[in-house]
């Protein structure tokens, strides 16, 4: 097998099914090891004395960022600045995306072999769009009267199910399963940027938590760790996993559910009970499902409250049977 080998950092050669689970892939690699550099450094973008870099790893994505504390700084005089590998390695090389996604790829013996039904083809993306919209209306429009209970409950959460809705319009590698639901992979840190970008700031709100209310009254569903399929969203996962000495949360796998009225209705009585177990949003937890309706429960909720543990063995292509749930 082919491997390469920089100062002891050993990659062995894979084959990625989507150029977004590659990129994913790279960004899990530590930038310490990729560019000789400690964790805490003199910046390599200005004159710096003072080791204002430092470089951490997103608990959200398990992707490492380097980030300049200094004002003195040249990418952004008076401010911080916070960069993946990708951002760093161009304004390095002066390459553009396209060639350093190339540089990579040469690098690390990769290569990207897009599977046709993994990227929606512009009529699928139409199809989902008028299956948002729909949702989109009866949120806006009859939610109130057809869900009151759902509704008042869910309050600001459904600031973060329409931002989700605008997410899916665009996401390219979202796919449709069996259950004609709208799924795709989306991070809690990711969630919260794209809703800044819709409402006038978040605010306190917590992405996580209210990701977990849409998901208990049945406005979303998470997907279950063993219910994801073994191709690109089990493999980013995995992607995460194998770059991590103790095992990371994975990234959270969404499914946007069409509203129709049947659904409405198991959505209202979803609020019932909630009612009944006198939840409270700031309180919610997976140990508040467990105790109130069992483990399972609390796992159909919080699928990715568990951490992912690679089995001891030689880091090729694995798959979900290589993978414990602590």
């Amino acid at each position: 097998m082919r491997i390469w080998n920089r100062k002891g950092l050993m990659f062995q050669a894979q084959d990625f099914e989507t150029e977004a689970q590659f990129i994913h892939f790279v960004k899990c690699i530590n930038i310490c090891d990729l560019l000789g550099l400690g964790k805490y450094s003199n910046c390599i973008f200005h004159d710096d004395h003072t080791q204002s870099a430092s470089i951490f790893r997103a608990k959200e994505t398990g992707e490492y960022l380097y980030t300049c504390h200094s004002s003195n700084c040249c990418l952004d005089a008076g401010k911080s600045f916070t960069g993946d590998i990708f951002k760093l390695l161009m304004m390095i090389t002066g390459c553009d995306f396209r060639h350093t996604i190339e540089f990579f790829k040469l690098v690390l013996n990769s290569s990207i072999e897009t599977r046709r039904d993994m990227v929606n083809s512009s009529h699928n993306r139409d199809l989902n769009i008028g299956y948002i919209e729909g949702n989109e209306s009866i949120i806006r429009d009859k939610g109130k009267t057809l869900c009151p209970k759902a509704m008042k409950i869910a309050g600001k959460s459904l600031r973060v199910l329409c931002t989700l809705y605008s997410i899916a319009k665009t996401n390219q590698y979202a796919s449709v399963n069996s259950r004609r639901e709208i799924c795709f992979s989306e991070s809690a840190t990711h969630l919260r940027t794209e809703m800044e970008k819709l409402y006038d700031g978040c605010g306190n709100i917590k992405t996580s938590q209210e990701l977990a209310i849409l998901a208990y009254l049945g406005l979303i569903r998470k997907i279950a760790y063993d219910e994801i399929d073994d191709d690109w969203q089990v493999q980013s996962a995995i992607n995460m996993a194998l770059n991590s000495d103790s095992g990371v949360k994975l990234i959270n796998q969404l499914c946007i559910i069409k509203l129709t009225p049947e659904k409405l209705k198991a959505i209202e009585d979803r609020a019932e009970q909630w009612n009944k177990y006198h939840y409270q949003k700031k309180t919610f937890s997976f140990e508040e499902i467990e105790k109130n309706e069992g483990i399972f429960a609390a796992m159909k909720i919080y699928p990715q409250g568990c951490k992912v543990k690679v089995n001891d063995k030689p880091k090729q292509r694995q798959t979900k049977s290589d993978f414990i749930l602590e």
